[in-house]
Order: structure tokens, then sequence, then C-alpha cells
């Protein structure tokens, strides 16, 4: 069974949150998003993006609909898969894990996915990063992990910030006085079988 995704309608909710003397009269605005979804048969579905929590509990955000859409195009399902938002949620786990965009460009504006081949340079030295992620657990944090300098380095780019361990001592932390304009990140994408092919004549890597 293939299921295409034609759109994405939110609606939104200012709740009390406030349950004590302290914080009564506290708001938030919760999000309530809906999928809609074609079949392969023609039928139109709806699945909720969000489950009835005290925590209003949604589906990870997608930094880039029309590129899951597209990846979601590609993926055929069991007759009797059940659409709903378990399975929803399960869909963009494997999304993220697979070619997610991370929803940060590289320094010439472009998109940068899961899958990328990323170089980093920082401090005058090139590398290529050892990986790029969407972290799983708080689903909007993006990574790019790279090594030089005998360090580890992960790189937070939504915040700014970068981490580091070192591999004489395996100390780490973070640096403070960080500066990401000295962190340039240039990224390459392609769906060929030759993706590589680039990057390694050009760096030798």
């Amino acid at each position: 069974m293939e299921i295409h995704l034609i759109d994405v309608q939110t609606e939104y909710e200012e709740v009390d949150v406030g349950t004590c003397e302290f914080c009564f009269g506290t708001y938030e605005m919760f999000e309530y998003p809906t999928f809609i979804f074609k079949l392969a048969n023609g039928k139109e579905i709806t699945v909720n993006g969000w489950w009835d929590s005290w925590d209003n509990a949604t589906v990870p955000p997608i930094n880039n609909l029309v590129h899951f859409a597209e990846w979601l195009d590609t993926k055929v399902y069991r007759n009797d898969t059940k659409f709903d938002t378990d399975w929803l949620e399960s869909a963009i786990m494997e999304y993220f894990r697979v070619c997610g965009d991370l929803g940060i460009k590289d320094r010439e504006g472009a998109p940068i996915y899961a899958d990328s081949i990323v170089l980093v340079n920082y401090r005058g030295k090139t590398v290529r990063a050892d990986d790029c992620y969407i972290d799983l657990d708080s689903y909007a944090t993006s990574h790019i992990k790279f090594t030089m300098f005998d360090k580890e380095f992960d790189y937070h780019p939504n915040g700014k910030a970068l981490y580091y361990t070192d591999l004489v001592t395996h100390n780490g932390g973070v640096y403070e006085d960080f500066d990401s304009s000295n962190l340039l990140v240039l990224a390459e994408h392609y769906d060929t079988e030759n993706r590589e092919k680039k990057w390694l004549e050009e760096y030798g890597r």
C-alpha cells in the first residue's frame, strides 16, 4: 500500500496549565497538527499528529514537509497497515534516521540532511564530519559530530553550541567562549551511487 502526504493543517489553542496558587493563570499555546494523506486507491484519510494527553504530546516536528513527502512516496506498506498516530511517529522517526532534513543550512545556504556528506572547517583545518543527525529523544536538536585536535566535537547548530570530549583524558565540556563564525560547514547531498566521489577527489579522503 502506497500513501501520499497531501497537506498538514494545524490548529492552535491557548490552554491554562496553572494548577496551583503560584502558577494559576499560566497559559501555553498548544498545537494540534492533522496530516492529510491519499492512499493508492484514491481514498483520503486524516491522521492526528498529536495524542490526547496533559502535556500536549505531538509527533516530532518536520523541518521540511516537501522532502518528507517525497521520501514517503518511496515507501510501500502492507495492505493491513493501520495508518494512525503511532504509525506516523514511527514513519517520521525512520525519515530522521535515513535522510531527514536537519533544519539547518551550510555556509552556502544548502540544506543539510542526515545522509549528507558534510565537511567542517574549524580553526583553519578541514575534516569530514563523523555524523550528522537529529536527536531522536529531543526531536528538534540537530547535531554535527567531527574529530580534530585529539578531540571529539559535537556541534549544535540550532543553539550554536560546541561540546567536546578529549580523546586523551576523556574529559569533556562545552566551550563557553565558542564563536560559531569560526566554524564553517559545507554539505553535499547526492541521490546517485557515486555521491561521495566529488569530496574524495577534491579533499583526498
